[in-house]
């Protein structure tokens, strides 16, 4: 059964947190989510792990950037059941002045690769972050210079070593307002 958030205003869907109960053949394997927004698809997630250590495994599911609607909706294709789900997403107006983002700071544990984005357009190149300690440790690092638009996002997705996907637990950036127009100068 789908998870299904409305929103009375137009909203940008950014994220889902997710906890799932895992299926046996799971274990040790994949979970595939699909999202869609307005009943239009709206990206596929696969989060490969090991599940066998708790009954319960939380997660971070990601759309497709820059997907915009009212109605959200999350569902398991694969992998087990949703026990509780919580839709991120925003409301279109929040996003109505231009920002600038040069510095990120994140909290993570396991190995994490990140896309950014603004205004649905990536910014830079794939990152990569590798925790091999235990716990959780907090990373500052910075995007491309000139990175501005109205709607910022970032993306999780898997690792290209096929390793089981780590989990981001806090992310800031020192988003500021953009500066896209020459300030007026009085000539004598």
């Amino acid at each position: 059964m789908p998870e299904v958030q409305v929103l009375p205003v137009v909203s940008v869907l950014h994220q889902a947190t997710v906890t799932v109960v895992p299926d046996t053949k799971s274990i040790l394997g994949d979970i595939t989510f699909e999202m869609a927004v307005d009943g239009v698809p709206a990206g596929k997630d696969t989060i490969t792990g090991d599940f066998s250590e708790g009954f319960l495994k939380s997660c971070r599911v990601y759309p497709d950037p820059y997907k915009t609607g009212q109605s959200f909706q999350v569902s398991l294709v694969d992998g087990g059941t949703i026990a509780q789900c919580n839709i991120l997403a925003a409301p279109l107006s929040v996003y109505s002045t231009v920002r600038e983002v040069g510095e990120v700071q994140m909290t993570y544990s396991g190995k994490v690769t990140l896309q950014f984005y603004f205004d649905g357009v990536q910014a830079g190149s794939d990152l990569e972050f590798d925790n091999t300690d235990t716990g959780f440790k907090t990373e500052k690092f910075y995007l491309p210079s000139g990175t501005r638009g109205n709607i910022f996002q970032y993306r999780q997705l898997a690792n290209a070593d096929g390793s089981a996907r780590g989990y981001i637990a806090w992310m800031s950036t020192d988003a500021m307002y953009g500066d896209v127009e020459q300030p007026n100068q009085e000539q004598n």
